[in-house]
């Protein structure tokens, strides 16, 4: 059931839904002592009502909020049950498509994102266009990775059984197999094709290379960026370039069209 306006949980004034999903509701609410709107989540009650699983998310939620990264969110408390976060001011990038010079910067932005939490040891395992916030800037708009309520942390037990959205999971997410950041490159991989070529979330089986070879009027993914892709999304695990190469290659591709 849906908290309404005004309903308080601690020191955080329920405003309005937000959204609401399998890993649980989201609302805009007001900080009381601090004086400003944050994105709260409430756990679902599978969640919520497991010691073990809530200790594991507020670990996690502790691990992200260490992060303090520009293309992260950045998380300002977690309590039983539910975890406030920085409410991002823009939109996600479902149903967005850009330009060249647009998809390199954001691409390079979420690049960036993950690179930080992969060296703190944190996969995301969820990374969609739905996970993604595009912050609106006087000079450059900003990619803000959100949403890390099933994110692997390094080296705790994985207790999610099914986990991910279909269209945007690695190969070896869908088959049930222990993910690495590998996963989070292939998803990647899916949401540049998908921002550069299509409106449509890419079905299992998505194949990439029609977005590559546009339709008449429109042009061609250049290279490298259309190597790259290729690359990050491959079947197998092991043929996916690193980060650094991933953002090598966006980074060329920007020097050359500026």
């Amino acid at each position: 059931m849906l908290l309404t306006p005004g309903t308080r949980l601690g020191p955080y004034e329920i405003l309005s839904p937000i959204g609401a999903g399998g890993m649980g509701e989201v609302y805009r609410a007001h900080d009381t002592r601090l004086g400003r709107d944050v994105a709260l989540k409430i756990l679902p009650p599978e969640v919520a009502g497991d010691s073990s699983r809530r200790a594991r998310f507020e670990q996690e939620a502790r691990a992200v909020a260490a992060l303090n990264h520009p293309n992260i969110v950045a998380v300002y408390d977690v309590g039983d049950g539910y975890m406030v976060s920085e409410l991002v001011d823009g939109e996600t990038l479902r149903g967005t498509k850009f330009g060249l010079r647009k998809t390199l910067d954001i691409a390079a932005q979420i690049a960036g994102g993950l690179a930080a939490a992969h060296a703190a040891g944190i996969v995301h395992r969820d990374l969609k266009p739905d996970n993604v916030m595009v912050r609106r800037g006087s000079t450059r708009d900003e990619a803000v990775l959100i949403d890390f309520g099933i994110a692997l942390l390094d080296g705790q037990p994985d207790t999610l059984k099914f986990y991910g959205t279909a269209g945007y999971m690695a190969p070896e997410q869908a088959r049930g197999e222990k993910v690495d950041g590998r996963a989070d490159i292939y998803s990647l991989g899916k949401m540049i094709a998908q921002v550069w070529g299509s409106d449509e979330p890419p079905a299992p089986g998505f194949k990439p290379l029609a977005v590559f070879r546009r339709g008449e009027g429109q042009s061609a993914m250049p290279e490298p960026l259309a190597g790259v892709v290729r690359q990050m999304l491959a079947s197998d695990r092991e043929g996916r370039p690193e980060l650094g190469v991933v953002r090598a290659a966006l980074d060329g591709c920007q020097a050359s069209k500026a």
